[in-house]
């Protein structure tokens, strides 16, 4: 998506125009949307039999409250690995204009 975003913009010459619009659908991220919800509901349907399967009857109960946490968990590390990448990175990543420099890393 990144790719096509940055296509888009060398094609129409935004590269220094940071008030324009990028003329872009918004149906292209459709099949990332799909994506991310199937491997959300695959990702949550297999936490969930380990959950059920795996642990013993006496905490079964806290089944729904632990699937929610490790999705939690899971959000909030690879949010946290993003930022520790992105404070680390030793390439230029500031955003000028348009052309943003995140597709060199």
């Amino acid at each position: 998506m990144k790719i096509r975003r940055l296509d888009v913009i060398r094609r129409h010459m935004l590269y220094d125009n940071t008030n324009e619009k990028i003329p872009m659908s918004i149906f292209l991220l459709l099949p990332q949307f799909l994506l991310t919800s199937a491997l959300d509901k695959i990702s949550e349907d297999t936490i969930d039999s380990y959950f059920t399967d795996q642990v013993p009857e006496s905490v079964r109960c806290y089944s729904p409250f632990s699937l929610i946490g490790v999705i939690g968990a899971g959000t909030m590390g690879s949010v946290l690995s993003v930022d520790v990448v992105e404070n680390t990175a030793t390439l230029n990543w500031r955003i000028q204009g348009n052309g943003c420099k995140r597709n060199l890393f």
